[in-house]
C-alpha cells in the first residue's frame, strides 16, 4: 500500500510540474501577442483599487449614537411593552 501511494503522488507531482509549465507557457506567449492589452489590465486595475480605497477614506459613515428610549412616555414604562 505505502509503495503504491508513494507512485501516485511522484505521478501527481510529476502531472502538476507538466502543467504549471504548459500555463506559464500559455501565458507568457499570450503577454506577447496582447502587451498593450495587458498593460491596460494592469493600469485599469490599480486605478480601480485607487478609486475604491479614495471612495472607503472620503464617504465612511458616521456611527450611529446609542439608542436611548423615552420611558418618561411610556405608561407604566417600558416593562408594558414587553407584555
Amino acid at each position: 500500500m505505502n509503495g503504491m501511494l508513494r507512485t501516485i503522488l511522484v505521478y501527481g507531482a510529476i502531472l502538476a510540474a507538466g502543467t504549471f509549465v504548459l500555463e506559464w507557457l500559455e501565458f507568457r506567449f499570450l503577454v506577447r501577442t496582447h502587451a498593450v492589452e495587458a498593460y491596460v489590465v494592469l493600469i485599469a486595475a490599480a486605478f480601480m483599487g485607487l478609486g475604491v480605497w479614495l471612495g472607503a477614506k472620503l464617504f465612511r459613515r458616521v456611527p450611529a449614537a446609542p439608542f436611548v428610549p423615552n420611558t418618561p412616555v411610556l405608561p407604566n414604562g417600558p416593562a408594558r411593552l414587553l407584555r
